[in-house]
């Protein structure tokens, strides 16, 4: 049920984790290693919210909503830290906190993934055209020719995954992760990717335009004959 309320570890991080998305995460203080094997001993899950500006260190602050991480992978180095691969499943919103055990824990229900009552289909192909089209400026250089990126139809799915890729700061990842449905997610997004398109168009013609000033001119050549002697 939507409102049963889960205990679980919590993770304060300078990070915002969205369902879907996969991380790397280097586990080195001991309270975090605590968690850790006690995650790895038991069903390998854990909450990741992120650390609000008013934290402190061993007093972190998390954000209301968060991301249940499923650990996919790990790896114990000999002195007790951790590499993990994470993925971010489901949202939960916090409704408290205890602070009992070296590590930070939390009572949080699930939150539950919504349509909404927006027009979602029309907002999914607009979204999907629009990073379709800032995908294509911002991979203009990339060396792999056949480089693509395969985007989703769901939804749910697409807003989290333009949500992983959008380069804002995480206060605004941390809003769209709030959101209560995909359509008001989505809808938020077209305003993020119309000012990346516009910042990613200006940044490429800033380049071409430094890369032709680079550029040696016809008097700039050196001479293609044998050097000559006064």
């Amino acid at each position: 049920m939507a409102d049963e309320l889960v205990e679980i570890p919590l993770f304060p991080l300078g990070l915002v984790l969205f369902p879907g998305m996969v991380q790397p995460l280097h586990i080195f203080e001991p309270r975090y290693r605590e968690m850790t094997k006690r995650c790895l001993d038991g069903e390998g899950v854990f909450g990741i919210a992120l650390a609000l500006p008013e934290s402190a260190f061993h007093h972190e602050i998390p954000a209301r909503v968060g991301t249940m991480a499923r650990i996919l992978d790990y790896y114990r180095l000999p002195d007790g830290r951790y590499n993990l691969l994470i993925v971010g499943a489901q949202r939960f919103e916090i409704v408290t906190t205890m602070r009992d055990q070296p590590y930070l824990r939390g009572l949080a229900r699930i939150l539950p993934e919504e349509m909404g009552n927006g027009p979602v289909d029309a907002l999914t192909a607009k979204a999907r055209r629009l990073l379709d089209e800032y995908l294509a400026i911002v991979l203009a250089d990339s060396e792999d020719s056949e480089n693509h990126i395969a985007i989703p139809n769901d939804p749910i799915e697409l807003s989290y995954f333009i949500a992983v890729l959008l380069p804002c700061e995480d206060s605004a990842k941390q809003e769209l992760l709030e959101a209560p449905a995909a359509d008001a997610r989505l809808a938020r997004e077209l305003d993020f990717l119309r000012v990346e398109i516009t910042r990613a168009r200006a940044a490429a013609a800033e380049e071409l335009a430094n890369r032709s000033a680079r550029a040696p001119g016809p008097d700039d050549r050196p001479p293609s004959g044998p050097a000559h002697r006064a």
